[in-house]
C-alpha cells in the first residue's frame, strides 16, 4: 500500500468517527402533543360501527358527552358528525 492509500483511509476513518460523535451527540427538540392545561379533557378512540364503517368515537370528559363521528363518501369534507350521547343521563343514578 502506497503512503497516499493509508492517508485517505486514515482521513476516511476520521470523517466517520467525527460523524458518528455529532449524530450521537445531537438530539433533536422533545415535541409536546398536548399541553397540560387541557391535558385530560379528551379521548380519541376509534372503532367499527358496521361492516364495512369505521367511526371514530371523541369522550368529553368535561361536559361528560360522547360524540361520533363517521366518514362520508363523495363529501368535500369527508367527515360527518353523526351522533351526541349525554353520560351522565345514560349512566347516571335511575
Amino acid at each position: 500500500m502506497s503512503r497516499q492509500t493509508i492517508l485517505l483511509l486514515l482521513v476516511a476513518a476520521n470523517l466517520v468517527l467525527l460523524t458518528a460523535i455529532v449524530l450521537s451527540a445531537y438530539s433533536p427538540p422533545a415535541a409536546w402533543a398536548q399541553g397540560t392545561g387541557r391535558s385530560g379533557d379528551y379521548i380519541l378512540v376509534s372503532g367499527r360501527a358496521q361492516a364495512s364503517r369505521d367511526v371514530v368515537y371523541l369522550f368529553d370528559l368535561r361536559n361528560r358527552l360522547l360524540h361520533v363521528f363517521a366518514a362520508v363518501p363523495g363529501r368535500p369534507v369527508n367527515v360527518a358528525h353523526m351522533d351526541t350521547r349525554d353520560l351522565t343521563r345514560d349512566f347516571g343514578p335511575r
